[in-house]
């Protein structure tokens, strides 16, 4: 996506990677969540509150949702390469926090 220039998309499908990511984590616990806030909450509950992620991890899920939300419902929105590309390296960083725990 970085290669055609789809910068929105490719700042939207970093935070989806990692929102799986969390899916599968809260999977292993036997939640599921129905919102991507639930999600989020259950993620602080059950991993970061008992210390086993770190605030910072949890934080970076929430910096690619912010970027998400701006690329996928405001118009407006227009980032560009340095943007998507921090974003993918913030996805990248939280999937090799949670990669261990899923074994």
């Amino acid at each position: 996506m970085l290669e055609g220039s789809f910068f929105n998309a490719a700042v939207s499908k970093a935070y989806y990677a990692a929102f799986h990511w969390t899916l599968a984590l809260l999977m292993l616990k036997g939640l599921e969540p129905k919102t991507h806030r639930g999600a989020t909450q259950l993620l602080h509950l059950h991993y970061v509150e008992p210390g086993t992620l770190s605030t910072a991890t949890a934080a970076a899920l929430g910096q690619l949702e912010t970027y998400r939300e701006l690329s996928d419902y405001n118009a407006k929105a227009s980032f560009d390469q340095a943007r998507a590309e921090a974003e993918l390296e913030q996805a990248e960083t939280f999937i090799a926090a949670c990669r261990p725990l899923v074994g």
